[in-house]
């Protein structure tokens, strides 16, 4: 369990991975808030990032 700038609990989701070089990168990133009972959904979403065109040099 990780928590937000807020000190709220969160779930970290990261998905569909990409082959760049021969290395793995995740290509997105959720951050959802925890319930009380240690569960999320996906209501509210916290954090989104994703990335593209990832280039090794």
């Amino acid at each position: 369990m990780s928590r937000s700038p807020a000190n709220t609990p969160g779930a970290r989701i990261i998905e569909d991975y990409t082959d760049v070089s021969g290395i793995k990168f995740p290509t997105k990133r959720r951050i959802f808030a925890r319930q009380s009972d240690g569960s999320f959904s996906i209501d509210p979403l916290v954090v989104s990032i994703d990335l593209s065109n990832i280039r090794l040099s």
